[in-house]
């Protein structure tokens, strides 16, 4: 018994020697620390580890702060907010975006003492010129991105990339020192940018078309063409409404009854705060609270009627020169004027039975299936007719003949608005077998470019885009069973905020969580229709489409495509590839299907060749 307490108590002693020598050790590398001018660092002493970690994760982000050489107070912060700006609150918030890059690269020595617990933060700082430079090239690639959009008109895209660009702008050290080119002429961005966001909306014009009452056709304009897309908002005579979509320079507006605005304005969105998945550009944007353009509240025009303006001229005349632009990509197949009046004579019914909502009326126009599909698309938020002066096209691609495009819009309880353009398919009997929502003229124009394919190819190419993103809104989940092969690819992905415990400062910090998951087609269809069960709609709007044409000949294509994704209780962003054959214009088939958040920072968006 007396050998067993001996050997236990020099156990006990070598242990606390051993521990004892540790410490030392500790110490004595904590003090080359604090004396080696290649570190940042930090330090505490708490009742318990989360409290100790925390206290000393602030004294190094604070110690990053008071080091790194900023001119950021006083300058870039008053472009916005004027000479009273509380610039040293604002310097604050912004320093608090640096713990979010910090975490991912800090070390730390802890051991007890008498008091609780000792912990000791540090971090190289050339991991944090690292950190920063990547922060740097993350602006970059949101001001290429936004350049991008905005020469498509995509003002949406442009505004989102602007504004996050400019808010993690000022989270860099020396920001008045970041430069951009535009065009051949460098600017420094912190001036830049908020007077490029104002030079956007003051480009921004709405005017508006009294169609019914209290409802309004919205007409909008940038630099006087259509825009290809815009999200806004609006007073309407009780609340501000929730977000609206504008397409091709169509949007609406809708009041209460017995309300008659007057010098009313639209809110365009900016911000974007629900579709951010990057932490960084999340935090940076918090701590641009506040910062806000009154210039995005764009002053509508006085209310015209029957879609005329004051001088008699229709007010959006730009969207039919945009449609004789289409029709000049395509103009081998435009219908013969021989066949014209017994296709024409079916839209004008069909036009005149939505416009009086007497449906069955027209249903001897469509087969069993295309019924089915107009049925479905008049049930899907209220259709009703965009306009009073609507014009539509015809083309003949082999057996098919197809109208181009019937505007309408939607509008679903939540209050969510779409404007989108209709086609109509016709089979060889002249029935209407198919009805879809277009893409928009600059996601059409990447596919009519291609003029080295011929016009076929590009028709059903565009064709089997629009199918494909109507599926989804139409819940036509056989036919996308049907189209997506056996053995396909298929990778889908989410972004939730998703609530992550740490342990350390016992507590909860929100992240938004990227999920992406290979799925095998019976997955893929059994998860879509519960998708589609469990939401009111689902609506695609797809741009920037990058298309290939595989190399070993035939229909093989592979389509890139950022689509913005949106239903009753999910939204996101991200970039889509499709690796798709079209050998067979009736029966396509993809072969791949993968979503990403953001472009690989080494692949880009995925391409045929990576699989």
């Amino acid at each position: 018994m007396i050998k067993i307490f001996l050997a236990a108590l020099l156990a006990i002693i070598a242990y606390t020697q051993t521990f004892a020598q540790d410490i030392r050790e500790q110490k004595a590398r904590i003090e080359r620390i604090k004396h080696d001018d290649a570190y940042y660092w930090g330090e505490a002493v708490g009742a318990n580890p989360g409290t100790a970690k925390k206290t000393a994760l602030d004294e190094l982000v604070e110690s990053i702060s008071m080091n790194v050489v900023s001119d950021f107070i006083g300058t870039t912060h008053n472009v916005v907010h004027g000479e009273n700006a509380d610039t040293k609150q604002e310097y604050k918030s912004v320093v608090r975006t640096y713990s979010s890059a910090v975490l991912n690269g800090v070390k730390s020595i802890k051991y007890d003492v008498e008091r609780g617990v000792y912990i000791f933060a540090y971090i190289t700082k050339s991991a944090v010129d690292t950190i920063f430079e990547l922060r740097k090239t993350k602006v970059y690639d949101m001001m290429r991105s936004a350049q991008n959009a905005l020469a498509d008109r995509r003002i949406n895209d442009a505004l989102r990339n602007y504004y996050w660009a400019y808010s993690l702008l000022q989270t860099l050290p020396r920001p008045n020192e970041v430069y951009y080119t535009v065009g051949t002429t460098p600017r420094v961005l912190t001036s830049w940018l908020p007077e490029h966001i104002r030079s956007i909306f003051a480009k921004i014009r709405v005017v508006p078309e009294l169609v019914e009452k209290n409802s309004y056709n919205l007409y909008i304009t940038y630099d006087g063409k259509p825009i290809s897309s815009l999200e806004y908002r609006y007073h309407n005579g009780t609340e501000t409404s929730d977000l609206h979509v504008a397409k091709d320079g169509r949007g609406n507006a809708e009041f209460i009854p017995g309300y008659s605005p007057r010098d009313w304005k639209i809110e365009c969105e900016y911000e974007f705060a629900e579709s951010m998945t990057d932490n960084e550009v999340k935090m940076a944007t918090e701590a641009m609270a506040g910062y806000y353009f009154p210039e995005a509240k764009i002053k509508v025009d006085a209310v015209k009627t029957e879609g005329k303006s004051a001088s008699g001229s229709t007010l959006f005349a730009d969207v039919a020169t945009a449609q004789k632009a289409t029709a000049a990509h395509l103009e081998n197949l435009q219908m013969v004027e021989a066949e014209y009046d017994r296709y024409d004579e079916q839209i004008t019914r069909i036009i005149d039975a939505v416009s009086q909502r007497d449906y069955t009326s027209v249903q001897d126009c469509f087969t069993t299936e295309g019924w089915a599909m107009f049925d479905r698309l008049i049930a899907y938020g209220n259709a009703r007719l965009y306009g009073t002066n609507i014009t539509y096209s015809f083309y003949r691609a082999k057996d098919k003949v197809v109208c181009r495009s019937v505007p309408m819009s939607f509008a679903f309880r939540n209050n969510k608005k779409f404007v989108e353009d209709v086609t109509f398919t016709f089979d060889r009997s002249g029935k209407i077998e198919a009805v879809a929502f277009a893409l928009g003229y600059e996601a059409l124009s990447d596919i009519w470019k291609h003029v080295e394919w011929n016009e076929y190819s590009r028709f059903f190419l565009a064709t089997f885009l629009e199918n494909y993103k109507t599926a989804y809104a139409l819940e036509r989940l056989e036919y996308l069973e049907g189209i997506f092969d056996d053995n396909a690819v298929i990778i889908t992905g989410t972004v939730r905020p998703t609530p992550i415990y740490d342990k350390d400062i016992n507590t909860y910090t929100e992240h938004l969580l990227v999920k992406r998951t290979r799925q095998s087609k019976h997955q893929y269809m059994r998860n879509l229709e519960a998708c589609f069960n469990a939401n009111e709609y689902v609506n695609i709007r797809f741009a920037d489409n990058l298309i290939s044409r595989a190399d070993n000949g035939g229909e093989l294509y592979g389509i890139q495509i950022k689509q913005d994704y949106y239903s009753t209780h999910y939204s996101d962003k991200g970039y889509l590839f499709l690796y798709v054959d079209l050998n067979n214009s009736d029966k396509p088939i993809i072969k791949v299907r993968t979503w990403q958040v953001e472009k690989d920072p080494t692949l880009g968006v995925y391409t045929m060749y990576n699989f």
